[in-house]
């Protein structure tokens, strides 16, 4: 399986898993790919918000990738 992102890219989150990993007040925010779990097809990766809480998730929580403009790719 190949995977599109890698770790270090940062990612926007669609609305429903930024509500549930974000605090109120970071919703919106990008969040950092700290770690991908290649034998895992569910849950492959980690990441890491604003305030450093990391959680596992799936590519269908991920809505792109986050450039320095504020842009998602």
């Amino acid at each position: 399986m190949g995977y599109m992102y890698s770790i270090g890219d940062k990612v926007m989150l669609h609305s429903i898993a930024d509500s549930k990993y974000n605090f109120e007040q970071d919703r919106g925010r990008e969040v950092t790919i700290i770690d991908i779990d290649w034998s895992d097809s569910y849950l492959p990766y980690k990441i890491q918000t604003v305030r450093g809480n990391w959680y596992w998730t799936s590519l269908q929580a991920i809505k792109g990738k986050f450039n320095g403009i504020g842009l998602i790719i």
